[in-house]
């Protein structure tokens, strides 16, 4: 038994509270559960309200699984308990005093119901990726679309949070710099990326002739040496003297287990031949309109596209591309600019855009959810990581119903 548990049949109200009296053998009337506090310090719920001894109180309430947790936990050192209206425990072990008076207190350990414990229980240990793989398909698909729409905002509003700790400018032309670079990287390759615009910002970049900015990626990047001879090493050299560029690491760079495509060296030439050829400026004034997309697709399908090249991307990379750089971006944008058409317009770009495939989205159709475009892949990657991998079935709408 835990606390998790606890909270969660409070929240559902699976308790028989017509049962249930206080402690010292008082009737109580719970009128609101209140309020579950997820990601806050303090008590478990806010603004619930009781009715004792004639007189109804609101408040926070507290639950642990002995009433002693609430000074293991150090709570009577905590102001933010002394608004606490009710104890719920498992076992009363000692009595709980507040500005001195003994808080309310239930006790829960004659009204548990033991197999819907280990019904929980089970979905708590299941060793399996997905928890509800068997009963998934019971569920009205309500349940699923509901959570499906939550795990896209905690998404993009996880992602929005890792930007502002990781990278702290102001410039939107560097933000999207910045989140190109991670979106070549990948997943193996992404550190070396992000720190090659950490020591080469884009406003560097931009400050020498055209073309030679893809050169000067490609010196910094460190992946290949550079003759002293070439210019590009002469540009770099001097820019190094008056801003201590340096180079990434060689041994930075995954290489092994990767496809011909998708090779560092391959990947960097494309990226620094997109940045050579975008123009921040053109792109950032269409931001709110399809033109913004547009472009970018544009100068991927003229610079990255054609055998002379030798550079060409594939429909599903320029895919990625929109998902993790320009999505994220116009996200994060939006809430510099506090404008919520702008996150409204984030999501109707995943909608119109191609679903992923990879292993998670793989795992999600064999249980016969269909998925339509970058939105919904978004989300159920989203839902599967941050929820099925980490057994939180009951902060899930789908687990809560199938528990209930």
């Amino acid at each position: 038994m835990n606390e998790n548990y606890l909270q969660f049949i409070w929240k559902v109200k699976r308790i028989p509270f017509h049962l249930i009296k206080t402690t010292t053998n008082q009737a109580i009337t719970i009128k609101n559960v209140g309020i579950h506090n997820t990601h806050e310090s303090g008590p478990d719920f806010t603004n619930g309200r009781i009715l004792l001894n004639g007189i109804e109180w609101a408040g926070n309430i507290e639950i642990h699984i002995k009433s002693s947790d609430w000074n293991k936990h150090n709570h009577h050192h905590d102001s933010a308990y002394e608004n606490v209206i009710l104890h719920v425990v498992l076992h009363h072990d000692m009595e709980i005093l507040v500005n001195g008076s003994p808080i309310p207190t239930i006790e829960l350990k004659d009204h548990i119901d033991r197999e819907h414990f280990e019904n929980w229980q089970y979905f708590a240990d299941s060793s399996q990726e997905i928890n509800c793989r068997k009963s998934l398909s019971s569920v009205e698909s309500v349940y699923l679309e509901s959570m499906m729409e939550r795990a896209l905002w905690d998404r993009l509003n996880r992602k929005t949070f890792f930007l502002k700790q990781v990278r702290e400018v102001s410039d939107p032309k560097e933000m999207l710099y910045f989140l190109f670079a991670r979106a070549f990287g990948v997943k193996v390759n992404q550190l070396p990326f992000e720190e090659l615009t950490q020591r080469l910002p884009l406003s560097i970049i931009k400050s020498v002739e055209k073309n030679k900015q893809g050169e000067l990626i490609l010196a910094t990047s460190g992946f290949e040496p550079v003759l002293d001879f070439k210019e590009s090493s002469r540009i770099w050299v001097k820019l190094n003297r008056t801003h201590e560029i340096g180079r990434v690491a060689c041994l930075s760079w995954k290489r092994k287990g990767l496809r011909p495509q998708s090779h560092p060296g391959i990947r960097l030439k494309q990226f620094a031949t997109l940045i050579e050829n975008y123009d921040f400026e053109i792109a950032l004034k269409h931001l709110e309109t399809d033109l913004f997309i547009d472009y970018t697709l544009k100068v991927l399908d003229e610079h990255l596209k054609g055998e002379y090249q030798k550079l060409t991307i594939s429909e599903s990379f320029k895919n990625l591309i929109i998902i993790n750089a320009i999505v994220p971006f116009i996200w994060w944008y939006a809430e510099e600019m506090e404008n919520d058409e702008l996150k409204s317009k984030a999501i109707s770009v995943l909608e119109s855009t191609k679903a992923e495939s990879n292993t998670i989205i793989k795992t999600w159709k064999l249980l016969g959810v269909k998925v339509k475009n970058g939105y919904q892949s978004q989300a159920l990657i989203e839902l599967y990581n941050e929820h099925c991998m980490k057994n939180k079935c009951l902060s899930c709408e789908i687990g809560v119903q199938l528990l209930k």
